[in-house]
This record gives structure tokens, sequence and C-alpha cells, in this order.
């Protein structure tokens, strides 16, 4: 029953039109996969693309994603709605949730994972 709820989640999630997108030039593109965070008005994903800028995946994700990125051997953006950073394997199942103490509120702008496993946040 949790995974046919996963897959409906997920369907609801892809079933939102993700914007139309127009390639001016491919000039030497990054060799790997590109990880934004796309945000409207009315739409906000976070998206793969591959290095040739075709579409890989994305969803429809309101407040969570930005920052979307490669972090280490996770992938980690921030939830703006509850001020945490998001880290994911590379199945997209969510492995850790980090947040700052005390009167200190995470900052979007940035997050790394240390080659020793330490985190550091930008704060505020």
């Amino acid at each position: 029953m949790r995974y046919l709820l996963l897959l409906v989640f997920f369907k609801l999630l892809l079933s939102q039109n993700y914007p139309n997108y127009e390639i001016i030039e491919i000039n030497d593109p990054y060799p790997g996969p590109i990880f934004l965070y796309i945000m409207s008005e009315d739409n906000k994903f976070m998206t793969i693309f591959d290095s040739d800028i075709n579409l890989k995946w994305y969803v429809h994700s309101n407040d969570m994603g930005l920052d979307f990125k490669v972090n280490q051997n996770y992938l980690s953006y921030f939830h703006r709605t509850d001020g945490s950073w998001i880290l994911l394997d590379t199945l997209m199942i969510e492995k850790d949730t980090l947040r700052c103490e005390g009167p200190y509120m995470a900052d979007y702008h940035d997050m790394h994972i240390l080659e020793n496993g330490n985190y550091i946040l930008q704060a505020y």
C-alpha cells in the first residue's frame, strides 16, 4: 500500500506541466547532469537535465528545491517553508534534515557537506 501511495503522489507531482523552454545555443556544455530549481509565480520545479539539455527528471516542488545540487554523495535542497536543508540519496529518498539551533535560522544561499561528514550551513 505504501508504494502505491508513493506512486500516486509522484504521479500527481509530475502531472504539473513543466514550463516550455528553448535552447538557443549549446557550445561545449557541462559534461554531467545539470540540477536546477525553476521558479515562477505559479510553478516551481526541481529539475535535472542531461549534458545535452534534455529534461531527464522534474518534480513540481512548491517551496522545496532552492539550491538543488549534488553535495558529496547526496542531493541537497532547501525547504523554504520550514527553513531546513534536505539530503537525499541517489534514489531521491530523504536521508537527513538539517536545521540550525537556538536563535539561528538556516539560509538557503548555501550548505556544504565536508569530507569528514560535517556540515556548514549559512545562517542568520
